[in-house]
């Protein structure tokens, strides 16, 4: 349930699943992976070439275990559709997020709120979310085929009380770090005590705060010549100049500060 992205290493996962149906042919019946593929970058060829390197991977996998499986037992589904992958989510036994690198991953966030099963996360270790899922998730290398096969047998086989108790745990992590947690980690990252620079003034301006401070970062000068934390007062006394407007700093530079499209 991702982007359709090279970095999202969905091809391994459905390599993996494939080897899991080899371990388990008696899952064959009962297993479906659900894969909720959302178009990306379609106007660029490398991510149409990757689109088609993943479909002829599943492809693979869905002519040869189909007549075991009594149809084919991958289903993608190529949209985004919000709807959907929450409904996915609610009733999965295994969330399977196996990307490469990753800056947080959010969907294992939102599957933590709303799993109902309760099922168990399978998680690339180079995740950034891997941080907080150590102890609830199932941590594989994202190249590791028979690993991650491996860690979904796991997953399946895993006692429900055992399942239960992951998912309640990696819930209340989740509920537990909020917005104002996460701010406060970027400032301590750069070194700025947000009591000294007034961040409590403009704390309902979350979203031009956290592109402020991303352009910032992303800043040559700031980046090679500035002691770290210095520049922060005068982004901070703009902002408030321009009464909080999310728009000054998401469509327009301040002071030479560019946001670059990721």
């Amino acid at each position: 349930m991702d982007r359709l992205d090279p970095s999202k290493n969905q091809i391994i996962g459905f390599r993996a699943f494939g080897r899991l149906l080899e371990l388990r042919p008696d899952l064959c019946r009962n297993l479906r992976f659900l894969a909720f593929l959302i178009p990306s970058r379609t106007d660029l060829s490398v991510y149409r070439n990757y689109r088609d390197a993943v479909y002829a991977a599943i492809g693979e996998v869905n002519t040869r275990f189909a007549a075991e499986c009594g149809g084919e037992p991958i289903q993608v589904f190529y949209t985004n559709d919000r709807e959907q992958a929450l409904a996915a989510m609610e009733q999965c036994d295994v969330l399977l997020v196996n990307s490469r690198e990753d800056g947080m991953n959010l969907v294992v966030k939102e599957w933590a709120v709303v799993s109902q099963r309760p099922g168990v996360a399978v998680i690339s270790e180079t995740a950034g979310v891997a941080a907080i899922t150590a102890d609830t998730a199932l941590l594989v290398s994202p190249l590791d085929i028979e690993g991650t096969a491996r860690a979904m047998q796991r997953a399946l086989s895993m006692p429900e009380e055992e399942r239960a108790s992951r998912l309640a745990n990696l819930r209340e992590s989740v509920y537990s770090w909020d917005a104002s947690d996460w701010l406060s980690a970027q400032l301590a990252e750069l070194k700025v005590n947000r009591d000294d620079h007034a961040f409590l003034r403009i704390c309902g301006c979350g979203i031009a705060v956290a592109n402020a401070l991303s352009a910032l970062k992303e800043r040559a000068d700031f980046v090679t010549e500035r002691p770290r934390g210095e520049g922060i007062t005068e982004l901070i006394d703009q902002l408030l100049a321009n009464d909080f407007q999310p728009h000054v700093v998401l469509d327009q530079p301040i002071r030479g500060l560019t946001n670059k499209p990721r």
